[in-house]
């Protein structure tokens, strides 16, 4: 076969290949630090399988539990910098980075999932979201953790006083701390992994998280007491790196975006459906759970709440859209 003939079937049989050949598929990481078993990761799976039929298969998203890319602190300095594509993290930690999210925190602002829907899901909690974009992060959905409560093994926690003395961890959160103290504990902020290893140890009497956490945990090996108090309703929020969100088309952000959302409502559903469940299991493995006056402990944290109302803007914002 002449030189130029065979040269030029070789062009179109690479070109032939090239269009019915695979694009290969972009593997985001998706990190969060809790284990298999809590909302989280049903919530990622979600996330994942949703995507990944969105695209035909173009993005995928494989879920690193457990801390194994880092607690959530170091999940958002990661998806900050590029290094971790997405993450799921309480709004505890969060504030550090983005001090609005600081009013999501401030005990009783919320009672019921009703007041969070209200919120969260309209406009004051796109605007949330969308102020994550000049912090370094894109905010895709609200996820959930849930209302936290306290549990310790020294003693049954009823009252404010109740709590005198315990040394209970808390996340690095300074709102979260200044209630604590307020309350008359002794709060350490610590990642949830060294105060797993700090109770076991006995070096911490207590500390406080939503129920599902409690159970996918097992606390109730760790700890003797859990009190209902409610303090504070703990959302989460699944954030994008700004690297990877501009590598991506117009149609696979807005794929991202509304499959986060989808996910969202799969993880919440998970918690609220199977909260009373989980509380009963919690209390047949032995761990006592004591239903508290949440009067008396609004009552003790007012001042905290005045203080704040001064301090953050969409406080305001929040309860004038709550009233």
């Amino acid at each position: 076969m002449h030189p130029v003939r065979l040269l030029h079937l070789f062009l179109l049989t690479i070109s032939s290949l090239a269009l019915f050949t695979p694009v290969e598929a972009e593997t985001l990481r998706l990190g969060h630090a809790v284990n298999s078993k809590s909302p989280y990761h049903i919530g990622a799976e979600a996330f994942s399988e949703c995507l990944e039929s969105a695209t035909d298969g173009e993005l995928k998203i494989k879920i690193y539990p457990n801390r194994q890319l880092g607690d959530e602190r170091a999940l958002i300095e990661a998806v900050r910098m590029g290094m971790v594509d997405l993450a799921v993290t309480s709004t505890g930690p969060l504030s550090n980075f983005a001090p609005d999210f600081a009013a999501l925190d401030v005990p009783y602002l919320f009672t019921s999932y009703a007041q969070v829907d209200k919120v969260l899901a309209g406009p004051v909690g796109n605007r949330f979201l969308d102020s994550l974009s000049q912090k370094g992060m894109i905010g895709l959905a609200f996820w959930e953790n849930g209302f936290r409560h306290v549990t310790n093994s020294k003693r049954a926690v009823k009252t404010p006083k109740d709590l005198k003395g315990l040394k209970i961890r808390t996340m690095e959160n300074k709102v979260h701390m200044r209630a604590f103290e307020r309350l008359g504990a002794q709060p350490q902020a610590l990642p949830f992994g060294e105060a797993l290893a700090a109770l076991r140890q006995g070096a911490l009497d207590g500390q406080e998280n939503p129920v599902n956490i409690i159970h996918a945990f097992k606390l109730w090996e760790l700890q003797d007491y859990l009190s209902l108090t409610g303090h504070v309703y703990s959302p989460a929020v699944i954030i994008c790196s700004p690297k990877t969100w501009e590598k991506l088309t117009k149609k696979e952000k807005k794929s991202m975006r509304e499959c986060a959302a989808k996910a969202a409502e799969t993880e919440k559903d998970f918690i609220r459906s199977r909260e009373k469940e989980m509380l009963e299991e919690t209390q047949k493995q032995g761990m006592a759970v004591n239903r508290v006056d949440k009067k008396e402990f609004k009552e003790k944290l007012k001042p905290l709440q005045k203080e704040y109302e001064r301090k953050m803007p969409w406080l305001k914002r929040i309860e004038k859209e709550l009233n």
